[in-house]
């Protein structure tokens, strides 16, 4: 009884009670727009992965094995 309560009640929300209750979309980025980087940090042992392309992330790290990044910023001077 309390499940087809739900549905009816989320079925009845328009889309200003969907941003009231979940807050505003998350913006749609296309691949273009993906976050790129020249250099990447592995979380796991900090090896620095660096190429001469942006690329989205790197596939593995070299030094570990490990398939967490973090992204380096890189100061423009």
């Amino acid at each position: 009884m309390a499940i087809s309560a739900v549905r009816t009640y989320i079925v009845r929300m328009n889309e200003k009670d969907v941003v009231d209750k979940l807050g505003p979309p998350d913006e749609i980025v296309d691949r273009s727009q993906r976050m790129r980087r020249h250099k990447w940090a592995c979380s796991t042992c900090r090896e620095l992965m660096i190429s001469p392309e942006p690329i989205p992330f790197p596939a593995q790290c070299r030094r570990c094995g490990g398939i967490f990044f973090e992204a380096v910023k890189v100061d423009r001077e």
